[in-house]
């Protein structure tokens, strides 16, 4: 499908995605380390929002929300896939109810989404209530797969001609399964995903590999499918599913829906848990399968898929490049090209096929394959050429191991180097240009401050620009005006003024920007920078964009005389001081006995800081919920409170009560007599008794018909139930056992 160049994020950034009728470039597969980046969509108050994740570190790399106005439908948008080009698709269900067909979209970074053309009519899918799905190559077709859970019957199969066209789609066929590994429950494995290298993955009942894999966390159980298609390429083309279920162990939080499932390069399957939004790794254990908690989050949802690009390991990094090549040495009149092949950000090997064009001419192999070590860089030289010949260098670097390759398909050509096979040059000329910086509104935390610019010189100026967050003292070249030939910022004369994309500036921070521009490409001799000491709009403000995030958590302490002691902690996350108010109540058998009480109002928290609150000693069966609220500049008089995670804490602080008991025997009658038990209460407390008794000598015990568990027997302080009605006990000899 189609090919976007990797662009790094050295920042999260959250945006809103109004529609605009365009087909946007495709998502980043991998992040600038050679990472894959992992999607999550969820569907939130009719909005679609894709989350980026990096599963190495578990950062959050972005999230984008885009409004559900441009989605035909009014169901869930949900069985998400994305193809090896980086394309992400959604299918928005017709109707929220019933069993409704799908229409499918196209959704990239930027642009409003697109419809996939569909062979139906109306363009709607033949699979029904879908919300699992994932994409897959077969002989060099690309398809996806859409089911309702793992593979129930309403599932279809799409066979797609180009980004936005589906030439087939047709009805899954369901065929044997085996559940060795527990009964296969299909909907409730809420996704599934493509396993690109199934090589390492036990064979199935069937002696097939699996394609599909899924879990379902309720019956702790992994659920695995293979395929057959038949008519590949036709009109008439179907396909085949057979399953096979595993038992697996989970933790007991985490036995729950996985609605998202990412398959990346290799054998590498992770799945996100809903509830928790713990990320999960899915590995290979002998015969059978296991799975391990990574340690990172993503969002915890029930509206949500997940999807990837198929490529690459969260914990490889790969990131080979040619730097700009460098004018070599000379060879009589003639100079050589000294190459680079730079594999030093990679964690893996890198294996580069190179090849050069001189004046336009046939392409000429420089290496067919040359392996650079991991965190090593190669050399390479292309042979001498004459005084002001062009020529263009082109590569591709691969890790198959991984299913990693730079670019993701061709190759990337350098810009055109000319030889200089002179033996002298002349020193460039600065180019006078205007340039200024602007911060944009707070957005969590931090705002955007813009670098622009304009050329009314008359000559055409190629500049670089750096940017420093830390007052000077250290600097980053902006990835959109580098000083190299193949990334400077060319301005021309009279050209409309220009801006660069915005650098993210923290809270309590400023930025500097600096430039410096040339009339000669690439040659920076002499040149100095532009600062903002001679240009004071090249400095920012300090940014105030205070935060007013904290967490709660409650405890309970220990029980002491029927009693514990309750208390909550609030701890600052935000990015400066905030200000909290702190409230409780008090709730015995499911009915509130106080009203919110303030414990905090408007207290000063230090960022960083926590703050323990206790209560007084509670008695058993009492349960306190706590709350709180803050405000980063003044007391919270608004706005919606906070819970500790979980539910409230009850006091479970049963004691026992210590009873004076006797029994007597009464007088004989007919070879019997009648026991009777005497049970007296000075303790203080009220009690609750249950009794039986043992006429075999203490082997078995009945419990007495008045004093059972559910009659919930009272003795207050300084009763004697000997006085009670319930002393009339039975006609035999027995043992009583006062419980």
């Amino acid at each position: 499908m189609s090919f976007l160049m990797i662009v790094s994020l050295a920042y999260v950034t959250i945006e809103t995605v109004d529609p605009e009728p365009a087909l946007a470039a495709s998502w980043d597969c991998l992040d600038s380390n050679g990472r894959p980046i992992a999607f999550q969509t969820e569907y939130s108050g009719g909005d679609l929002i894709v989350h980026r994740y990096n599963f190495s570190n578990g950062a959050s790399l972005s999230q984008t929300t885009f409004s559900g106005s441009g989605f035909n439908g009014s169901g869930e948008i949900n069985a998400t896939f994305m193809d090896l080009d980086g394309n992400l698709y959604v299918q928005r269900k017709t109707s929220s109810s019933g069993n409704p067909d799908s229409r499918v979209y196209l959704v990239n970074p930027t642009g409003s989404p697109t419809q996939v053309s569909l062979p139906a009519g109306d363009n709607r899918t033949v699979g029904t209530d879908l919300n699992a799905a994932t994409f897959f190559v077969d002989n060099g077709y690309e398809y996806a797969i859409s089911a309702k859970g793992h593979f129930s019957s309403s599932g279809a199969l799409m066979r797609f001609s180009g980004d936005t066209t589906v030439v087939r789609d047709v009805a899954i066929t369901l065929g044997d399964t085996n559940t060795t590994g527990g009964q296969i429950k299909r909907t409730k494995a809420k996704d599934f995903t493509w396993i690109r290298d199934n090589s390492s993955f036990p064979t199935m009942f069937n002696g097939l590999k699996p394609s599909f894999i899924g879990i379902d966390g309720g019956n702790q159980r992994i659920y695995v499918s293979s395929y057959s298609i038949s008519n590949q390429g036709s009109s008439s083309e179907s396909i085949e599913i057979e399953t096979q279920s595993y038992s697996i162990s989970i933790p007991s939080g985490d036995r729950s829906d996985f609605g998202a499932i990412y398959g990346f390069g290799g054998d590498n399957i992770y799945a996100l848990n809903n509830s928790s939004g713990n990320i999960y790794k899915i590995n290979v254990s002998g015969s059978g399968y296991s799975i391990t908690d990574t340690g990172n989050d993503g969002a915890d949802t029930s509206n949500n898929d997940g999807a990837a690009c198929h490529a690459g390991d969260p914990d490889v990094t790969f990131g080979p490049t040619i730097p700009t090549p460098t004018q070599g040495s000379c060879d009589g009149s003639d100079r050589q090209i000294d190459v680079v092949l730079n594999n030093s950000s990679s964690n893996v090997a890198a294996n580069f096929v190179v090849t050069y064009t001189v004046n336009g001419g046939s392409s000429q192999s420089l290496t067919s394959g040359t392996s650079v070590s991991a965190s090593s860089n190669g050399a390479l030289t292309v042979p001498a050429q004459a005084d002001n010949a062009q020529v263009v260098i082109s590569f591709y670097a691969e890790n198959t191991a991984n299913d990693l390759r730079e670019p993701l398909s061709g190759t990337t050509s350098l810009s055109t180097i000319t030889i200089d096979a002179s033996s002298c040059s002349s020193d460039p000329t600065a180019v006078s240009i205007t340039a200024s910086q602007s911060l944009g509104s707070c957005s969590g935390g931090s705002a955007s401050s813009s670098f622009q610019f304009a050329n009314g010189s008359g000559s055409t100026a190629y500049v670089t620009v750096e940017y420093s967050t830390d007052g000077g003292s250290t600097w980053s070249v902006h990835p959109q005006a580098q000083a190299n030939t193949s990334n400077d910022l060319v301005i021309s004369s009279g050209s409309s003024p220009g801006m660069l994309s915005s650098i993210s500036v923290s809270h309590g921070s400023s930025i500097k920007w600096r430039y410096k521009s040339t009339d000669t490409e690439g040659d920076w001799t002499g040149i100095s920078y532009v600062d903002g000491t001679s240009n004071s709009n090249l400095n920012s403000s300090t940014v105030n964009c205070p935060t007013e995030t904290f967490t709660i958590t409650d405890d309970m302490g220990s029980c002491s005389a029927g009693s514990a002691v309750p208390s909550a902690t609030i701890t600052n996350t935000a990015n400066g001081s905030i200000f909290v108010d702190l409230q409780y109540k008090l709730t015995v058998d499911g009915t509130d006995i106080s009203d919110w009480n303030d414990n905090l109002i408007g207290y000063e928290l230090a960022q960083g800081d926590s703050i323990e609150r206790v209560l007084a000693a509670q008695p058993h069966g009492y349960q306190v919920t706590w709350r709180a609220r803050a405000d980063a500049s003044s007391d919270p008089t608004s706005g919606s409170y906070t819970n500790p995670e979980g539910t409230a804490l009850t006091v479970d602080c049963v004691t026992a009560v210590t009873l004076t008991d006797s029994q007597s025997l009464g007088s004989c009658s007919a070879g019997s007599a009648t026991s009777t038990l005497s049970l007296q209460n000075t303790s203080g407390s009220t009690a609750y008794v249950t009794a039986e008794y043992s006429t075999d000598g203490g082997s078995t015990w009945t419990v007495h018909t008045d004093a059972q568990e559910a009659d919930n027997l009272t003795i207050t302080n300084g009763q004697n139930l000997f006085n009670s009605k319930r002393t009339s006990w039975i006609s035999y000899p027995m043992e009583i056992q006062k419980l």
